[in-house]
């Protein structure tokens, strides 16, 4: 009985470590080359601010932006409990005061979940024809994030 508690663990130990693995060493980089946009993915407001880890991710889009890696942003997520305003509300307006025109700000209003932020997107993608994406997010989510969009439908690679 002693072996298969030791071979349970093992193999869960492996696992975990394989998944850490696979995160530390995702490819987190500004990419090269030109996108038809960045999804930023939703993260915590505050009194209609952004959280630094969410004004993290949106700097990150508007860099792309700004260096003509995109031509466009996506902003994501719905209202948080507590909250008065969507994520991507908070988002779109965080980017226009940076200097984003209007017209190249897209958001996605309703989502709560990661797999939703995405669902909505692709809608929001195939409305507005665009094919290409940089998902924007946290190290550790960018692996799952882009799994979720290729499995929707959705060519992206990520950047941290």
């Amino acid at each position: 009985m002693l072996w298969v508690a030791l071979a349970i663990a093992t193999s869960v130990l492996v696992i975990i470590s394989a998944i850490g693995i696979r995160i530390l060493f995702y490819p987190t980089a500004i990419p090269e080359g030109t996108y038809d946009c960045a999804i930023v993915l939703g993260a915590a407001v505050t009194e209609n601010q952004p959280s630094p880890v969410f004004q993290a991710r949106l700097d990150h889009g508007i860099t792309l932006y700004q260096t003509d890696v995109v031509d466009r942003l996506i902003f994501t997520g719905g209202i948080g409990a507590g909250d008065r305003a969507a994520e991507s509300e908070v988002g779109a307006q965080y980017a226009q005061a940076q200097g984003i025109p209007p017209t190249d700000i897209l958001i996605e209003k309703t989502s709560k979940t990661t797999t939703q932020n995405l669902r909505g997107v692709k809608t929001v993608m195939d409305s507005h024809q665009l094919s290409t994406a940089v998902i924007v997010s946290d190290p550790f989510h960018l692996n799952r994030s882009v799994m979720i969009a290729n499995w929707l439908g959705i060519d992206a690679i990520a950047s941290a």
